[in-house]
C-alpha cells in the first residue's frame, strides 16, 4: 500500500505514477506494506562457459613437433543478461489479496477527502481570502546514466578496436605477436626446435655434426637465434646458434672453470664441485648477452653454487660478485644485467651497471625465482596460497603484481615478448607446455594454452623476437 503525505490519501498502486486523489508525484509517497513484491533469491549472471576446441591435428611431414592445446581464455560471442521475472511472487500475491477486500472503504474516504476540500476552497473564495494559486510544488527529473561494466566481453572485438589485425586460429591475445618465435629443447632427445607463433609446426635445429648435449637457450634481441649451452664436437661451452644449425663458440666451459678454481678462500668442496659439474655438462647455466653484444653472462660453477661469470667482447672473462652463493644472469635489460641469487632461504634480485662498479639492490615482493624484465614489465615465478603461480606487473609498481595460478606445476622458465604479453614454459595436460598471459586482459583466468602432439620433457622454453631471416630454414 502507498500513502500521499500530501493529500493523506492510501492505495494500491499509483496512476501513471502519481496518487490517484490530488495527482501529487511519486516524491511524495510512502510505502509502508510488509515484504517485498518481488523475489529476493540470488541471481548469478554472466555468459556460458565456452565450448572447447580441439587439439589441432598434427599434419605429416618431415618435422614431428606439431601445436595442440591451442584454446582460448573464453567464450567472445553472445549476449547474456538477467532471467526476465515471469510473474508476481507469494508475497506479493497476499498483499494484493489483503488490499481486495479494503478497496471499497478506501474509496469512499477518497471521495469524502475530495468533496472536503472542495468546500474548504468554495469557503475561503467567499471570505475574500487572497491565495497564491501558484503550486508550492516544484517537479525535479533526475536523469540515470548507466555505466556499469557489461556482463560479457567480446575480447576479439576489442583487440580490433585496439589496431591489431585478426589472424585465424589464434587466440586474440597472440595477434600482436604472432610473428613471434618459441624456441625450447626437448630434453628426452637432446635437440633444439623453433616455432613462430603463427605456424602449426615447430621447425628441429640440425648441427652438422650433431650436439652431444644441449642445455639452456636464451633468444637473441636481434633475432637472428639463440645462445645455448652446448656440447658440440666435443667442445663444451656457450654457443651462438642460428635457424640453420650454424654454430658459433663464444666462451668455453673449460676456460671458465679454471677461473673459478684460481680463486682463493672459497667454501669447502667448490674445487671438487667445479671439477665434477664440468665433467658431468653441469657447469654452465642460463647464458645471456646484453643488447649491444658486448657482454655475455653465466652462471658458472657446481650445482647449486654458480658464480656469475662475465665475457666481455674481445677481453677477458672475470667473476661478477665472487662472494655472492648460487647467483645466475636473468636479463639484460635497459643496459643493465639482473642476477639472482639463493644464498639463504631468501631470493635475491641485484643489478649491474657492467661500465661502473657496484649494484643496485631490488625488492619486488620477491617470492621463487626466474625474474625477467624488459626495463618496463617483470614476471617472475612465485607461490599463491602454496599454489604455483607466477606474479607480473609494472616494474614502478612492484607492489601490485597481478598472479598467474598454475594448473599443474611450477613455471620452469618465465618470458616477456612486445605488447605486454607474458610466456610460460610449465606442465599442461601432464607434459610440458607454454601458457600465454597478456597483462591488460581484464579476466584474471584468461590465459592461452599451447603444448605439443608428441608428449616430451622440455628442458628449456623462451618466446623470442620475430627471426631476422623468416627464410632460412
Amino acid at each position: 500500500m502507498y500513502f500521499c503525505k500530501r493529500c493523506n490519501a492510501e492505495f494500491e498502486e499509483p496512476l501513471d505514477g502519481t496518487c490517484p486523489a490530488c495527482g501529487a508525484s511519486s516524491r511524495h509517497f510512502e510505502r509502508y506494506d510488509d515484504g517485498p513484491a518481488y523475489p529476493t533469491e540470488d541471481i548469478v549472471y554472466g555468459p556460458p562457459k565456452p565450448p572447447s576446441r580441439p587439439a589441432a591435428r598434427p599434419s605429416g611431414g618431415s618435422r614431428p613437433y606439431g601445436s595442440g592445446g591451442r584454446g582460448g581464455g573464453g567464450s567472445s560471442s553472445g549476449v547474456f543478461g538477467p532471467p526476465k521475472h515471469t510473474g508476481p511472487s507469494e508475497s506479493s500475491r497476499k498483499l494484493r489479496s489483503r488490499a481486495a477486500g479494503c478497496g471499497p472503504f478506501f474509496i469512499g474516504l477518497v471521495l469524502l477527502m475530495v468533496i472536503g476540500a472542495a468546500v474548504t476552497f468554495l469557503v475561503f473564495v467567499s471570505d475574500d481570502c487572497d491565495m497564491d494559486t501558484g503550486s508550492d510544488y516544484e517537479y525535479e527529473y533526475t536523469e540515470t546514466i548507466e555505466n556499469e561494466e557489461p556482463l560479457w566481453r567480446d575480447r576479439r572485438a576489442e583487440m580490433i578496436e585496439a589496431g591489431y589485425e585478426p589472424v585465424a586460429n589464434l587466440d586474440p591475445d597472440l595477434w600482436p605477436v604472432v610473428s613471434y618465435t618459441l624456441w625450447f629443447v626437448d630434453d628426452v632427445e637432446g635437440t633444439l626446435w623453433y616455432m613462430p607463433l603463427g605456424e602449426d609446426q615447430a621447425t628441429l635445429v640440425q648441427f652438422s655434426p650433431a650436439a652431444d648435449y644441449i642445455g639452456d637457450i636464451h633468444p637473441v634481441d636481434n633475432g637472428g637465434g639463440v645462445l645455448a649451452v652446448m656440447d658440440l664436437g666435443g667442445v663444451y661451452g656457450v654457443y651462438m646458434v642460428g635457424t640453420a644449425g650454424q654454430a658459433e663458440l663464444l666462451v668455453e666451459a673449460a676456460e671458465l672453470a679454471a677461473k673459478l678454481k684460481a680463486l682463493k678462500y672459497m667454501p669447502d668442496g667448490f674445487y671438487v664441485g667445479v671439477d665434477a659439474a664440468l665433467a658431468d655438462r653441469e657447469l654452465l647455466v642460463s647464458p645471456r648477452i646484453s643488447e649491444d653484444g658486448r657482454f655475455l653472462a653465466v652462471g658458472v660453477g657446481p650445482v647449486d653454487d654458480t658464480r656469475v661469470m662475465i665475457s666481455p667482447n674481445g677481453a677477458e672473462s672475470y667473476v661478477l660478485d665472487r662472494y655472492t652463493q648460487n647467483s645466475w644472469p636473468t636479463c639484460f635489460a635497459e643496459g643493465r644485467l639482473y642476477v639472482e641469487c639463493l644464498p639463504g632461504e631468501t631470493h635475491l634480485l641485484r643489478s649491474f651497471d657492467l661500465n661502473k662498479d657496484g649494484y643496485e639492490l631490488h625488492t619486488p615482493s620477491f617470492q621463487q625465482g626466474a625474474y625477467v624484465t624488459n626495463g618496463e614489465l617483470m614476471a617472475y615465478a612465485s607461490e599463491d596460497g602454496g599454489r604455483p603461480a607466477v606474479r607480473f606487473g609494472y616494474v614502478e609498481n612492484p607492489y601490485e603484481a597481478q598472479v598467474i595460478t598454475l594448473p599443474e606445476g611450477p613455471a620452469e622458465c618465465v618470458s616477456l615478448a612486445a605488447d605486454q604479453l607474458i610466456c610460460i614454459l610449465t606442465r599442461i595436460q601432464g607434459q610440458d607446455g607454454f601458457l600465454f598471459r597478456h597483462i591488460d586482459n581484464p579476466d584474471a583466468e584468461s590465459f592461452y594454452p599451447l603444448y605439443f602432439n608428441r608428449s616430451r620433457e622440455l628442458r628449456s622454453g623462451w618466446l623470442g623476437p620475430p627471426l631476422s631471416e623468416p627464410g632460412d630454414k
